[in-house]
């Protein structure tokens, strides 16, 4: 539903444009449109253009490869000439420009001047993937060792290490921010997705990493606030289940990096 409205923010700031002809800029910008954007959750890239501009032209191509690159991003390019009231209200003098606003409708950055793709791209990413630095971990289990959690580029990666037998059931494993279950990728040693396993017997000393997909509006969750879940058999194949948690508290960095 969400990509649906989307696509609708895209369109509505498209309605009553056609084609653009060679050369000239194909100008996107709706007020409504683009506070829409930022109130429903939507990372943005706002630039600024004119088509008396040679860069702003030339940047084109790599903006259209961009919108394809980030499909969840919205992107809009506004006329440097006619919307006066925008230019002025961000201080603009100059194109292009370029402005970024994560998906709690923060400005995150802005750059001035034709960019590269790899610029871009690079900006575009940090807006998307904040750094989470651990403040603690616990484990209410003692036969796992206290876990080490990262967050890198939409994934949660939770490392613990097994302190006696285990036999780790593949459908008890879960990773949750609040009411909101992430999808988990795959469980130690890497050879196995979630649903290759129904147990996993590990003993005194194995690693334990468990990897889960995290949204990408995940930026709004400030502090992060993960539950870590693994069904555990006391014995392998015939013990009794318990509900093993492993909690982890980690901090977002800033959000601007001007």
């Amino acid at each position: 539903m969400k990509y649906l409205w989307l696509a609708f923010i895209i369109l509505a700031g498209l309605t009553g444009c056609a084609s653009p002809p060679e050369n000239t800029l194909p100008f996107n910008y709706n007020q409504e449109a683009f506070q829409s954007a930022l109130a429903g959750g939507f990372p943005v890239v706002l630039e600024i253009a004119a088509e008396w501009c040679g860069k702003c032209i030339e940047q084109q191509p790599i903006m259209e490869e961009l919108k394809k690159r980030f499909p969840e991003v919205v992107f809009f390019l506004a006329d440097f000439d006619r919307e006066k009231e925008l230019v002025a209200s961000y201080g603009v003098r100059g194109v292009p420009y370029f402005i970024f606003f994560d998906a709690s409708g923060q400005e995150f950055t802005r750059v001035a001047g034709f960019q590269e793709k790899q610029t871009l791209e690079m900006l575009i990413r940090q807006m998307l993937y904040r750094n989470y630095t651990l403040n603690s971990s616990v484990s209410t289990f003692e036969g796992l060792e206290r876990p080490q959690v990262r967050v890198n580029e939409g994934e949660v990666l939770i490392e613990t290490v097994a302190l006696e037998n285990l036999s780790i059931w593949g459908e008890g494993v879960e990773v949750l921010i609040g009411n909101l279950t992430l999808q988990i990728l795959n469980v130690t040693p890497d050879l196995f997705g979630i649903r290759d396993f129904e147990t996993l017997n590990v003993t005194p000393g194995t690693p334990i990493r468990i990897v889960a997909a995290l949204p990408r509006n995940y930026t709004r969750y400030e502090p992060l606030n993960l539950e870590i879940r693994i069904g555990i058999w006391d014995e392998a194949c015939c013990g009794n289940y318990r509900d093993v948690l492993l909690w982890a508290n980690l901090t977002a960095e800033a959000a601007a990096v001007r």
